[in-house]
C-alpha cells in the first residue's frame, strides 16, 4: 500500500479519536469532583491527553515535518503536565483542558482558511505560530493536508478519465468500491476543471475540484444508509448562489471562503451529489454577478 495512504489512514482514524477523546473528558459547567474523583479523573485526562499529543506528533511528522511545530507540541505537551499535577480543584481542572485541548479561536479558523486556499495554497507558517490548543492543531494538519492537493495526488492512481472539456477526472488511493462508484458515475458533461477522487477508506472519500469555488474540497462518509459530506469552498464566486447551496455556512460581501455540510440517503446521494457540484459558483458567475448590480 501507498504510503501516503497509510499515513492518510493514520491521520483520519486519529482525528476521528482525538476528537471522541475530547467530548469524552469535557466537564459539566455545573460538576463539582471531590478530591478523591479529581485524581482519579485527573489521573485518566492525562493518559487521554497524552495520546493526543503523540498522537499530534506522529500526524505532524507524516505531513509536515515541521521542527518549530513539533517543538511546540512537545513544550504544549510538557506544560500540560505541568500544570496538570498542581490542579486541586474541578474548576482549575476545566480550564486546563479548556486552555489546552478543548478552545478553538475564530480568528485562527478564518486565518487558516485564508493560508490554505487552492491556488494559492501556502504554507501554513502564520497559523502554526498562532495554534495553542490540541483542537488548532488537530484543525491545522487536518485542514492542511484536505486541502493539498500535492499530498492527495501522491497516493497510487487508479484510473483517469477526460469530461468533455477535456478535464482530467482522476482517481487515487485504496481500490475500494465508493471511490470508483462516485469515479464511474462523474458525469462527462459536469462542467468543472481537474478533479481528484481519493479513497481513504471503503467508506471515506476526498474530493478536490478546481474550477468550482476556486477549488472546491469535499470530504465524504457513508454511515450505514447516510452519506455525510462537509465542504470547503476557498472562494466566494457568487454570495447569493454560494448562500442557496445545503448546509452552507452564509456568507455576505466582505467573505472570502466557507464551509458547510449536507447529508443524503444512499440511494440519492449521487444524484444529491453531482447536483451539490454544479450548484457551486464558477468565475464566471463572479463575472455575471459583479455585471448584474
Amino acid at each position: 500500500m501507498n504510503n501516503t495512504l497509510n499515513n492518510l489512514q493514520h491521520l483520519f482514524v486519529a482525528d476521528n479519536r482525538i476528537k471522541n477523546e475530547m467530548i469524552r473528558y469535557s466537564l459539566p459547567k455545573n460538576l463539582t469532583l471531590t478530591n478523591e474523583e479529581l485524581i482519579r479523573f485527573s489521573d485518566s485526562l492525562y493518559n487521554s491527553v497524552i495520546y493526543m499529543y503523540e498522537e499530534l506528533i506522529k500526524i505532524s511528522s507524516d505531513f509536515l515535518n515541521d521542527s518549530k511545530l513539533l517543538e511546540k507540541i512537545d513544550k504544549k505537551k510538557n506544560s500540560f503536565i505541568d500544570e496538570l499535577k498542581r490542579c486541586d480543584d474541578t474548576v482549575k481542572l476545566r480550564n486546563i483542558y479548556k486552555n489546552y485541548v478543548t478552545d478553538i479561536d475564530p480568528s485562527f479558523i478564518s486565518d487558516l482558511k485564508d493560508e490554505c486556499v487552492g491556488y494559492t495554497f501556502r504554507y501554513p507558517t502564520n497559523s502554526i505560530e498562532k495554534a495553542t490548543t490540541v483542537n488548532e492543531l488537530l484543525h491545522l494538519i487536518h485542514f492542511y493536508v484536505m486541502n493539498n492537493n500535492d499530498i492527495l495526488q501522491s497516493c497510487d492512481k487508479v484510473a483517469s478519465k477526460n469530461n468533455d472539456s477535456l478535464e482530467e477526472i482522476r482517481l487515487f488511493g485504496g481500490k475500494y468500491n465508493l471511490g470508483e462508484v462516485i469515479f464511474n458515475s462523474f458525469p462527462n458533461s459536469l462542467d468543472v476543471g481537474r478533479t481528484d477522487i481519493v479513497s481513504i477508506f471503503p467508506n471515506l472519500v476526498i474530493m478536490m475540484i478546481r474550477d468550482r469555488g476556486h477549488a472546491l474540497t469535499l470530504e465524504i462518509r457513508k454511515e450505514d444508509n447516510i452519506m455525510s459530506v462537509n465542504y470547503f469552498i476557498p472562494k466566494i464566486c457568487s454570495v447569493s448562489m454560494v448562500n442557496k447551496l445545503p448546509g452552507v455556512e452564509k456568507v455576505n460581501e466582505d467573505s472570502f471562503a466557507t464551509v458547510g455540510s449536507f447529508q443524503s440517503k444512499t440511494e440519492d446521494f449521487l444524484i444529491n451529489l453531482y447536483e451539490f457540484i454544479d450548484m457551486v459558483p464558477t468565475d464566471l458567475d463572479m463575472i455575471n454577478e459583479r455585471k448584474n448590480k
